[in-house]
């Protein structure tokens, strides 16, 4: 899948969005194709060559594409990546005894907000739980919502049974 855009993506997820902005803004300004190694941010920085090489051998094979259209599709990506980096955040839900170490959030209240954002299906892991009425009742509602619910749970020692 070897196209400008897809090029354009991979070389600006290498490249911080200062540089990404300024290199946009000087392709935007650009005459024609054999202007693009002449730009100094090209050439100057630790970019990977293969990645550029890349971009300037799928931009000639779509000579229709301007560079104001190369400035913007730079720009858009690398203001995409921002967004989904912004959205992207990563907690420690801990289910053992308070540490103090480190700041956690409660599993249980995690699930449920969890189980309250699914719009599609949930998948469940579990090594073992208990006194799981709530979530019972939590995953029920969200099945009579009609999100698709899968569980993988451990039972208790207990549980097992000898046939």
């Amino acid at each position: 899948m070897d196209n400008v855009w897809y090029s354009i993506s991979r070389l600006v997820f290498e490249l911080h969005p200062a540089r990404v902005k300024e290199i946009a803004n000087k392709i935007e300004k650009m005459n024609s194709l054999t202007d693009l190694k002449t730009i100094k941010p090209f050439t100057d920085s630790k970019i990977d060559e293969n990645l550029v090489e890349d971009f300037i051998k799928c931009w000639k094979q779509m000579p229709e594409v301007s560079p104001l259209q190369i400035s913007s599709a730079m720009q858009s990506a690398v203001a995409t990546a921002s967004i989904l980096e912004t959205n992207q955040q990563i907690e420690i839900v801990w289910t053992g005894p308070d540490t103090g170490l480190v700041s956690s959030r409660n599993t249980e209240q995690v699930l449920y907000e969890l189980i309250a954002l699914a719009s599609d299906r949930i998948f469940l892991v579990s090594y073992v739980s208990y006194n799981v009425e709530r979530l019972i009742d939590r995953l029920s509602k969200a099945s009579e919502e009609g999100i698709k619910i899968s569980i993988l749970l451990e039972p208790s020692q207990g549980i097992w049974r000898k046939t």
